[in-house]
């Protein structure tokens, strides 16, 4: 079986071969409507990527990063470190949100039905961006934590600016409330110590990469190296599930960080200008039905004609049509041209009879 997220029972597992091309799904809650009028924000210029070429995507740089880059490390705040690793948490998060919305459509319109895969294309560039951003977070977990990386900056260059921060947060004049208890929350030691020491640093590095490691361990063991022989940590591949609470960890790292040095934090939104759930409703659409003029013409629309419903209007009736006639035949996939023909003469004689 192939697995998108190993935490459902019966949701795909990579290390079966993809040419089986069937797969159980696990059981989860219908997310409802998927066709919403979402329109979510725009991105800022630091996240909108510019694709140049057939492979190649530049991501244009915001002000605020161009003057990054137009400083040295040494004359950088620790603000704008800081700032650095937010865009690209904000990335991985895009990516998190638009991988989960996919498992979540997936799912409501399967549930633990079997099912073909009809269009392998979208199938393994799901499966292989998932695997991607596991692979970049441990990336960016190593970057953060080697020498010369994050944490090494800090230490290096920014030492004073983060205890004069700290010692200001604790201060009588500061905001005692939320930026003082998750100071000394993240930084226990320095706070009963009541000061700031280049070693609270050495330990923020310690405790940050052991309790991301599971991500590096999964990237290590699994996907960047699914076909070699070699040892393998006692390890399993992370559920999405399981991937979302290391981003939300890394996410109140660089937020406690951040309020730390400005008494404020930052929301790690999806940047898109399309809205995940549609995206993903479509996807699932090609996977299972191979193209949208396919399906619109399985279902009785025209995806291009504005006259009468478009083919994602008359989806759910659609697939309630798929899954009634599969009630009778459960080994059959629910998007066998068997179960496709019967639903399409379910529905006809339903507009007949109204």
């Amino acid at each position: 079986m192939i697995e998108l997220d190993l935490g459902t029972a019966a949701l795909m597992s990579l290390s079966a071969d993809l040419g089986d091309r069937r797969a159980d799904v696990g059981d989860r809650a219908d997310v409802g409507d998927r066709r919403a009028d979402v329109r979510p924000r725009r991105p800022s210029s630091a996240t909108r990527p510019s694709v140049i070429g057939f492979w190649q995507t530049v991501h244009i740089p915001s002000r605020s990063y161009d003057q990054f880059m137009a400083t040295t490390t040494r004359q950088a705040s620790a603000l704008l470190q800081i700032e650095e690793q937010e865009q690209v948490l904000l990335r991985f998060r895009t990516q998190f949100v638009a991988l989960k919305a996919f498992e979540n459509e997936l799912i409501a319109r399967t549930g633990t039905r079997v099912f073909d895969i009809t269009n392998t294309v979208v199938w393994e560039a799901i499966l292989a961006k998932r695997d991607l951003l596991v692979i970049h977070f441990a990336s960016w977990i190593r970057g953060m934590a080697e020498n010369g990386g994050f944490f090494g900056q800090l230490r290096a260059h920014h030492f004073r600016e983060l205890r004069d921060a700290f010692d200001n947060a604790r201060s009588t004049t500061a905001d005692v409330g939320r930026q003082r208890a998750r100071v000394e929350a993240r930084f226990a030691a320095a706070a009963q110590r009541g000061r700031l020491e280049p070693v609270d640093i050495d330990d923020l590095r310690a405790t940050v990469r052991t309790e991301l490691d599971p991500v590096v361990v999964d990237r290590d063991s699994f996907r960047a190296h699914p076909y070699e022989r070699g040892q393998k940590a006692n390890a399993r591949m992370l559920a999405l599930a399981e991937i979302a609470t290391s981003l939300d960890s890394a996410e109140s790292l660089l937020n406690d960080l951040r309020l730390l040095v400005e008494n404020g934090t930052l929301g790690y939104s999806y940047q898109s200008l399309t809205s995940p759930e549609e995206a993903a409703a479509d996807l699932v659409d090609l996977l299972l039905f191979g193209s949208i003029f396919r399906f619109a013409t399985l279902i009785g629309a025209n995806a291009l004609e504005t006259t009468s419903a478009y083919w994602w209007q008359r989806r759910d009736a659609f697939l309630a049509a798929l899954k009634t006639e599969q009630e009778a035949q459960p080994d059959v996939p629910l998007n066998d041209d068997s179960l496709i023909a019967a639903a399409q003469h379910r529905i006809a004689a339903e507009r007949e009879h109204h």
